[in-house]
């Protein structure tokens, strides 16, 4: 890949700062490369992100590196789903009822977000992001709903179905002042070990699967 001009810095958003450049590929194509340097490292410590695009001048720099941005907050929310409210079970063949039971799941991560919300709150952004499990949040509502069901009669609710929405999040933020944040706090997840390859042996070469479907 080879530099046409220099970066050329196009502004900030909420990750860091954003340069582009035009860019030649060996294929020939010309492409513009947008570069956001962030303002704090990755977990991975990296400490630029780079975008490619054909996308025309029109959608300038700041728009392109603001959608990818959005489309990781998008996938994020559908690896919640998946990892936490069951969205994709195996046994509904029905098209149907899977988009209803993924529907479903939807409601449950707009739930998980506004008891996110009332945490943040009161105990600090960074706080939550780094420490709270959203796994442990949807086991203790599994584990408490059915029990819930018998205990609170339909009309015990109706005070919060009239509820407005400031004296709600009012309620919800004294709520999570009572949270035992440990018992909801996640375990993260420590370095993968490097797989060890193996030693190739001339007794026992590796055979293309391809090699073998085309033998006759």
């Amino acid at each position: 890949m080879d530099r046409i001009d220099t970066l050329e810095e196009k502004g900030k958003n909420v990750s860091g700062t954003v340069f582009e450049q035009q860019v030649k590929l060996n294929s020939g194509l010309t492409l513009r490369r947008i570069v956001i340097k962030l303002d704090k490292p990755t977990r991975h410590n990296e400490e630029e992100v780079w975008l490619l695009t054909n996308l025309p001048e029109e959608v300038d720099a700041l728009t392109v590196s603001n959608l990818y941005i959005e489309r990781w907050r998008i996938e994020k929310m559908f690896q919640v789903i998946t990892d936490n409210f069951n969205c994709e079970i195996k046994t509904l063949g029905y098209p149907r009822a899977a988009l209803f039971v993924f529907c479903m799941a939807m409601v449950a991560f707009n739930i998980l977000s506004v008891i996110r919300g009332a945490m943040k709150e009161v105990h600090g952004e960074e706080k939550i992001e780094a420490e709270l499990s959203n796994y442990y949040v949807a086991k203790e509502v599994q584990r408490n709903f059915s029990g819930m069901e018998i205990a609170v009669t339909a009309e015990e609710w109706k005070e919060f179905d009239e509820m407005s929405e400031a004296e709600f999040a009012k309620h919800l933020k004294n709520w999570a002042k009572k949270v035992e944040l440990q018992k909801f706090r996640s375990s993260p997840r420590g370095e993968k070990k490097p797989v060890k390859k193996e030693n190739f042996s001339p007794k026992h070469p590796h055979i293309a699967t391809f090699k073998l479907l085309s033998i006759k």
